[in-house]
């Protein structure tokens, strides 16, 4: 007996495959430049379905900016993990380099600038990875790898400045290779930090 169909009820939506599908019109257009319509006609899903999925646009996109952190963070985690405390902030500069070039518009969450209605959590986003750099950086001061002249809350600062830039370069068209010489040249200030 095959499936019966309710034509007046929306369709179902696939949370997993509209974050992704949502992530990258908001991550191309913004998101005051991307309308629920918008979501709408490139998800192939009804406004309704959206809205009953997410409950609103603004939900929506919260969901898409932790979609992206939870699933383009690799070279964070992976950077934040090197046991040379100079050698794991420098990693995560080339990272960012290499993800921002890749994707040719920069960090999603870095570059957001919403409305009021969901800054707040955003800005909580950017705080807790500032966060876990100083948290990092504590650490490799700790060990003896960064001088403790310095304080970590202003390392982190200038650490996640330099990836801002990065991400707003590689949305302006820099090239990977550009990006690549910028994070060597920021580089070479961390290594002047070197215990």
């Amino acid at each position: 007996m095959g499936s019966r169909t309710h034509p007046g009820r929306p369709r179902k939506v696939s949370v997993e495959d509209t974050l992704e599908g949502a992530l990258q019109l908001f991550w191309e257009r913004g998101y005051e430049g991307t309308s629920i319509a918008d979501l709408s006609r490139a998800l192939g899903v009804s406004a309704s379905s959206l809205y009953a999925t997410f409950e609103s646009k603004d939900r929506l996109y919260l969901r898409c900016m932790r979609h992206y952190g939870e699933t383009r963070s690799e070279f964070v985690q992976e950077a934040l993990a090197e046991e040379n405390g100079i050698h794991a902030l420098q990693a995560l500069l080339i990272g960012a380099a290499l993800a921002y070039g890749e994707s040719g518009a920069g960090c999603a969450i870095l570059a957001a600038q919403p409305g009021a209605a969901v800054d707040t959590e955003l800005s909580e986003m950017r705080r807790k990875a500032r966060e876990r750099i100083t948290r990092r950086i504590r650490r490799a001061q700790r060990e003896g790898d960064v001088t403790r002249d310095l304080r970590a809350s202003d390392l982190s600062a200038y650490v996640q400045t330099v990836m801002g830039g990065l991400s707003g370069a590689s949305r302006d068209g820099a090239s990977a290779a550009q990006l690549h010489r910028v994070a060597e040249l920021a580089n070479a200030t961390i290594e002047s930090w070197r215990a």
